[in-house]
């Protein structure tokens, strides 16, 4: 902690390479010794200080954090730990559309099963694997508050590359690169949908807001109209299923947000009927989505102006 407590210490080259071969050895130590999560954990501030060239060592934190999170949390010391990994993410990820094709001088070394992983040497190569690592980490993550970091992370992955994933490059490995943020929305949707019944409340409401924001980037989205309609089908599909009303009313904020994002509903009468009986249902029924005996009981009675009653069908 020397290096963050004395900020104002000039610290000599030879000091800080040193200092980055300790940082590089830690993060090649293996998942299971501690080693790698003491370093994880007390050095996700190390971006936050503008020490020369520590960017150098980007490439072997996306390599460590991708092995560490390939898995759950299974104590509560592994949870801080996963939090530090997504504070180190938050840092990278913000520096990716200004660095651009800087490059990097080594790339990380890939460990077991991630030597799939497209090669380190730009901070345009890092698309992929940011990919990579939030799909695996939102199919994984059980803790509340990891998880609404997570849904952040990806929704700002989106917003930072979706707008230029649609423009061709003229290198093959560029290509490849700049398809993974149109191929990470529809994922990203898809796992929104399919754990909002499973995440808490606080989660699931994160995770509504999020999905609605995502209709500011339509017109990046590739298949949209089939993407607008997937979310409101599966949406409707969760209120009509629903046991409570504690995520009603920001299902249908959402489902709102999705309809009248363009013109795609009047093509798809199907799902626009299919969201207007869903919402007609809640009329009759507020709580369960079916119809009340009251409201369709034709014997039912109502208060007359005299003070009777009389049949409501009469």
């Amino acid at each position: 902690d020397i290096f963050q407590i004395c900020s104002r210490s000039k610290f000599t080259p030879f000091n800080l390479a040193s200092f980055y071969c300790a940082i590089k050895q830690g993060l090649l130590s293996d998942q299971e010794s501690k080693v790698l999560g003491c370093t994880l954990l007390n050095t996700s501030w190390l971006f936050s200080c503008g020490l020369p060239d520590s960017r150098t060592l980007i490439p072997f934190y996306i390599r460590s954090i991708e092995r560490y999170l390939n898995h759950p949390a299974s104590s509560p010391v592994q949870t801080s730990l996963r939090q530090a990994c997504y504070e180190i993410l938050a840092k990278i990820l913000s520096m990716t559309n200004r660095f651009s094709t800087a490059k990097f001088p080594v790339d990380g070394p890939s460990i077991g099963d991630f030597f799939i992983q497209p090669h380190i040497t730009s901070f345009v190569d890092l698309e992929p694997h940011f990919g990579y690592i939030l799909t695996t980490a939102l199919n994984n993550e059980t803790n509340s508050l990891n998880l609404t970091s997570l849904l952040h992370l990806g929704y700002v992955f989106v917003f930072e590359y979706l707008p230029y994933s649609t423009f061709s490059s003229t290198t093959t490995q560029g290509t490849l690169v700049l398809q993974v943020a149109s191929r990470f929305i529809g994922t990203f949707q898809q796992i929104i949908l399919r754990q909002i019944p499973t995440w808490p409340t606080e989660v699931s409401l994160v995770a509504l807001e999020i999905l609605s924001d995502l209709t500011n980037l339509y017109r990046f989205i590739d298949k949209r109209e089939k993407s607008a309609a997937f979310t409101v089908t599966r949406l409707c599909d969760l209120l009509s299923n629903r046991s409570d009303d504690s995520l009603a009313l920001a299902m249908y904020r959402c489902m709102t947000y999705w309809l009248m994002v363009d013109t795609w509903a009047a093509k798809e009468q199907d799902v626009f009927n299919r969201s207007v009986e869903v919402a007609l249902s809640d009329l009759i029924s507020p709580v369960t989505g079916a119809p009340s005996s009251s409201a369709s009981s034709t014997s039912s009675t109502i208060p007359s102006s005299t003070g009777s009653t009389r049949a409501a069908g009469s």
